[in-house]
């Protein structure tokens, strides 16, 4: 199944919380991406390495307290894409 296929394509998401926790993520992205609800909070972020069109992705590590807005947005920047992995 493609990310497409699963709903899981790109949006430009707005986190009202600039500092929220992982509670507020998982919600706005529950919110967004009516799958990921089915996937009780386990989904991760990754990242692309390097240029050029054809790169591969790398996780993102989620810290003991999971994802949060400001770990998200330290790593990848603020207008940075991020594509959402089962």
């Amino acid at each position: 199944m493609t990310f497409k296929e699963a709903d899981l394509g790109r949006k430009k998401i707005v986190f009202a919380d600039k500092n929220g926790r992982f509670e507020h993520l998982r919600s706005v992205l529950e919110s967004e991406y009516e799958k990921l609800k089915s996937q009780d909070g386990a989904f991760e972020f990754m990242r692309a390495e390097s240029g050029g069109t054809s790169r591969p992705l790398k996780l993102i590590l989620m810290p003991s307290n999971g994802y949060t807005v400001p770990y998200i947005k330290d790593l990848v920047g603020p207008n940075t894409l991020c594509i959402f992995a089962q």
